[in-house]
């Protein structure tokens, strides 16, 4: 999956000199690098308020804070963002007269004026917070100062995460800051949007789609701002051909919140957070919040973790914002990135004590849901008929057989002619099982091998030609595989393009054993660490990369090798005899993986094979064996 993980920091408050980390800081370090543990693609964001009251003799001790936070994360670290906030500018007595000038201009209808007059003496307030900024991202050795923001205090970075084009809109919110009265009345200036927007046009031109995600970052909430300002910004950001933010990151309300706003065209999610206030002497410190986001824009969706802080300074998760069963269960919040495009969401199968990654449900999917329940009434019809065919051939075979006195003797009272009449009863019109009906199939053993062979080569064949009759452009690869020792060799395989394709034998472990432990198909890029080589083998490929595939575990009876030790009974070996899987080779075919994971590819192919165990209950160990 196309996973990325936007850690969010807000309002962090340094108020100490020296190297020293404070304990809510160190607490917060250590919490970070426990939960980003599973993260391997991490966009650090910082929306403002780094330092307390803009002092600045409290610098070195945030640059230890991100020097320590680079040392627990590293190279994972993709992307850092940071936006001002009313605490990183140092307020002078001309603020007030430049917010009057700004308001007389705007009503003069001069939207130029104000930057051209003021601006360069307004950055002089956020001079200090930019020298901090370049000490910041030095400690980060992977990420480019964005000298392109320095300019202005504001504008637009971008960045590609796994094939995802991402947009960071970078908002300076904090410019217009007074003091105690400023909700409802900061001012974000004209001037400003314009020069977003025109860097927006030109990051966009570059692309031959449009951005994948596109993220605001500020340091207020956009209430905040003034009414006419609020509603310039909300008129940008959220028309679907300006600047069409997804998502708006911020702090300031030293809050945790999540709200999502939404119309009939577009939806934008503000995620809220900050750390807060130093505690100073009190003896019962306020919680302190920080947030990670996990992204997948693959299924539309994003994971929503708080973690606030107790007495004791430990973060823990913050239940006070998980109001619903299953974000308590979780410890997360599920939502949707596009509302719009949002009914409900399913979950995808994941390895043992990993929560479930959600696929939010789009129209594209109900679509394909619709036309899977058709296509699967056509592979159980088409499997039908093939065992039919099998019936008919094993009946003749026997019948032969018998006839002509070759394997089963006319006159051996063990198989006479009543017993075969019953056995075709039993074959061909819903006749009753007969335990004797084993004699009927003595010494057929390599036949029935045969007829089972040929039987999951059609499920594979029969798989691949409904999907692909339906999407002719479709590339998909269908296979069983079959145990033996410690590893699994291609029993059968089809797909267009692969009549001479031999698969590589795979190591029992990574995907494999993950599935067969939690009873479900799994998805590799769902469970990517858990499937590692298999990544990398197909990175070394120079032909027929696949982009993803599902594991799953026929789920019938006796689809299981199990080993006791001879002395101690304990279970030594515990292992699927036979396994299934679908590969994909184009990136929007990943979807029919996630429908075959939610409606049980496992159950369907175990059906199918129970079927044909039903009339003939071979042996599967011994099957394998003979292989």
């Amino acid at each position: 999956m196309n996973d990325f993980t936007i850690l969010h920091l807000s309002d962090l408050h340094f108020n100490k000199e020296g190297n020293k980390l404070s304990i809510l800081h160190e607490n917060l370090i250590r919490d970070i690098e426990v939960e980003m543990k599973v993260s391997d693609n991490i966009i650090l964001v910082v929306t403002g308020d780094i330092l307390d009251k803009a002092k600045y003799k409290y610098k070195d001790n945030a640059i230890v804070f991100f020097r320590k936070l680079y040392q627990i994360l590293g190279h994972k670290i993709k992307g850092l963002y940071i936006v001002p906030g009313n605490h990183d500018k140092i307020r002078n007595v001309m603020d007030e007269f430049l917010i009057l000038e700004y308001n007389v201009l705007q009503r003069q209808r001069k939207k130029q004026e104000f930057y051209q007059q003021y601006w360069n003496y307004l950055k002089m307030a956020f001079y200090e917070y930019f020298e901090l900024l370049k000490d910041i991202y030095q400690e980060f050795p992977d990420i480019i100062y964005p000298k392109n923001i320095e300019r202005n205090t504001y504008g637009v970075e971008t960045i590609q995460i796994n094939g995802k084009n991402l947009c960071f809109l970078l908002f300076n919110t904090a410019w217009s800051c007074l003091g105690e009265d400023d909700e409802r009345h900061l001012l974000l200036g004209e001037f400003q949007m314009e020069e977003i927007k025109r860097q927006y046009d030109i990051e966009y031109n570059k692309l031959d789609k449009p951005f994948d995600l596109t993220v605001a970052l500020a340091h207020h909430p956009i209430d905040w701002l003034d009414g006419k300002e609020e509603n310039m910004m909300k008129a940008d950001i959220l028309c679907n051909n300006s600047l069409n933010a997804n998502i708006y990151i911020c702090g300031h309300t030293h809050n945790r919140d999540v709200i999502n706003w939404q119309n009939n065209r577009h939806s934008m999610t503000t995620l809220v957070s900050g750390l807060g206030w130093p505690d100073g002497n009190t003896d019962h410190p306020y919680a302190h919040t920080y947030a990670s986001y996990v992204f997948n824009l693959d299924v539309n969706s994003i994971d929503v973790y708080v973690r606030s802080s107790d007495d004791n300074f430990v973060f823990e998760p913050d239940f006070r914002i998980y109001t619903e069963k299953r974000n308590k269960e979780y410890n997360k919040i599920i939502m949707p990135i596009n509302s719009c495009k949002t009914q409900a969401y399913f979950n995808l199968g994941t390895v043992m004590n990993r929560s479930p990654k959600a696929c939010y449900i789009t129209d594209d999917i109900v679509h394909d849901l619709r036309e899977y329940a058709i296509l699967l009434g056509e592979i159980r019809s088409s499997m039908t008929h093939h065992l039919e065919k099998l019936k008919m051939d094993v009946y003749d075979n026997v019948v032969f057989d018998w006839m002509s006195n070759k394997g089963i003797k006319r006159r051996n009272t063990m198989v006479n002619e009543e017993l075969l009449l019953q056995w075709e009863e039993f074959l061909f019109r819903g006749g009753k099982v007969n335990k004797q009906f084993k004699k009927v199939l003595k010494n057929k053993e390599p036949l029935m091998y045969m007829q089972f062979s040929t039987y999951l080569q059609q499920i594979c064949r029969t798989l691949h030609d409904v999907f692909y009759m339906r999407w002719p452009k479709l590339k998909l690869r269908v296979h069983f595989r079959y145990c033996k020792e410690d590893k699994y060799f291609q029993l059968c395989l089809y797909g267009k393009d692969f009549e001479n394709y031999i698969m590589e034998e795979l190591d029992w472990g990574e995907l494999l054993e993950k599935a067969y432990e939690v009873k479900q198909p799994l998805i590799a890029s769902v469970n990517e660490k858990y499937c590692g080589e298999s990544f990398e083998r197909n990175e070394k490929k120079s032909d027929n990369q696949w982009k993803d595939f599902i594991t799953a575990i026929p789920k019938f009876q006796k689809n299981y090798w199990i080993k006791r030790d001879n002395l101690t009974e304990e279970i030594k070996i515990n292992r699927p005899l036979l396994t299934f899987g679908v590969t994909v080779y184009h990136e929007e075919d990943r979807r029919i993986l996630y429908i075959l994971d939610y409606l049980r590819i496992d159950e369907v192919i175990g059906n199918a094979i129970k079927d044909f165990l039903y009339y003939f209950p071979i042996n599967i160990f011994y099957y394998v064996r003979s292989l």
